[in-house]
């Protein structure tokens, strides 16, 4: 999986969370860092939980469609705790999974998590089981 937060302690949050779920993720500080990430291990990653608001470079927004321009099937849940309802509804309408408002706990990330892959298989029935990526 890969984590997508300008901030800090958000993404090691986030990022031990699904460890503790027993996903593997990396995570990153920036639009322009996902997609180089997304980009060289596209079919390493399974999911992307993605800020919507992270200053200077790339939005949630931009870097949800730069996600979408390396692979247009991406998976991705959107994250933020600030209401941008028009950027956050644009994405959802192009594709995007889902939002997952902060703060969240445990119990949230993991039952976003499993519809977000269940959503995956059910796109494609014949895809693998979901995998993790391991960095």
């Amino acid at each position: 999986m890969l984590v997508v937060d300008d901030d800090r302690t958000v993404r090691d949050v986030l990022a031990s969370m699904l460890r503790e779920l027993g996903y593997d993720a990396v995570t990153v500080s920036s639009g322009e860092e996902a997609i180089g990430i997304y980009t060289a291990l596209e079919h390493a990653i399974d999911l992307v939980v993605l800020d919507m608001v992270m200053p200077g470079g790339l939005d949630g927004y931009d870097t949800f469609r730069g996600l979408r321009a390396v692979r247009g099937d991406a998976k991705v849940v959107l994250c933020s705790g600030y209401a941008d309802g028009d950027r956050i509804g644009r994405a959802l309408q192009e594709g995007a999974l889902t939002f997952l408002p902060k703060p969240f706990d445990l119990a949230q990330v993991a039952s976003v998590v499993r519809e977000a892959l269940r959503a995956e298989r059910d796109d494609s029935p014949s895809s693998p089981r979901a995998r993790s990526v391991n960095r």
